[in-house]
This record gives C-alpha cells, structure tokens and sequence, in this order.
C-alpha cells in the first residue's frame, strides 16, 4: 500500500489514540518475555542447557518452551543449509577455472565433502539441538508458594498480637 504522498504505509497499531510501530512493539514484547519469562540455566559440566519458561499457564508455557527449541534449532539449520549451499558454489566455480589436475582433484574432494555436509545438514530434523527431555506440564506450581505464605501470616499474627498484648498490659 502506499499513502498519499506515494511512500510505503507503515504498519501501525492504534492503542489508546496512539500509534505504536507494529514490529518495534513485537520486538519490545519478545524482549519482556525474555526478561521475565525465559531463562537458560547450563549445567556444571557444560553441553547441557536447561530451559525453563514461567507462566501463568502451565500448558501455554509447555508448549512455548517446546516450539521455541525447535525454531532456534530451524534457525540455525538453515543457516547451516545457506552456508553450505555458498560453499558448493564456490567451490564449483573454482574447480571451473582451475587447469591444474592435482588442484582440481583437491578441490572435486572437498566439494564432495560438503555435499555430504548438505546432505545431512538438509536431511536431519534435529539439527543444532539434542533435546533430551522435552518441556511437560509441572505437577506442582512453582509460585506462590501457598502453604509457606499462610505459616508466615499465621506466625507473625501470633507475634504481633504477643506484641500487642504486653504492650496493652503494661501501658495499664
């Protein structure tokens, strides 16, 4: 779409008579969620990441953590997949223009090479990412911790009515 004066159109949302850039808005919404919401824990020994997303919908948040996993792992496989693709291409156009035999057969071995990097990178669903154990819904919630809350009150109720009545006595 264009506007009157024949540029592109942003994409705006109208929030209490205030636009807000739509993609700056998404990006300011995904970085919150990261901030509150995410957080990566590595283990002791290193390799292993823990990945815990905190919600107040448990199944929501089971799903959000599995998708997330996949999509990072997408992300770099196709990374992987361009990468691989530029290699080829180079190294086809070098093998081309080269008139050596000894560098042709050099570079014809790594080209096979990385057309079998390709060829696994392209064929593997689980690229980037071993997940051990996929996110499932918590048995117990993690917050708030109901009990705890109700023996703290009950305990500072008995300390302050303590309180209150040593101080209501001896005021007499």
């Amino acid at each position: 779409m264009t506007d009157e004066n024949g540029g592109k159109e942003n994409k705006t949302l109208s929030t209490t008579g205030k636009n807000l850039d739509t993609s700056k808005s998404i990006e300011k919404a995904v970085d919150k969620f990261k901030r509150e919401n995410l957080l990566f824990s590595p283990s002791v020994d290193g390799g292993v990441y823990t990945i815990e997303i905190v919600l107040n919908r448990p199944e929501l948040a089971t799903q959000i953590c599995n998708q997330y996993i996949h999509y990072a792992d997408e992300i770099i496989r196709t990374d992987a997949v361009l990468e691989s693709r530029r290699r080829l291409d180079l190294l086809t156009q070098r093998i081309g223009a080269q008139q050596l035999p000894e560098v042709r057969g050099a570079l014809a071995t790594l080209l096979a090479q990385e057309a079998r990097t390709l060829a696994l990178t392209s064929g593997t669903t689980s690229y980037a990412f071993k997940i051990i154990d996929v996110a499932t819904i918590p048995y117990n919630k993690a917050s708030p911790q109901r009990a705890l809350i109700c023996l703290l009150g009950f305990i500072s109720g008995i300390i302050l009515a303590s309180i209150f009545i040593v101080v209501r006595d001896n005021v007499k």
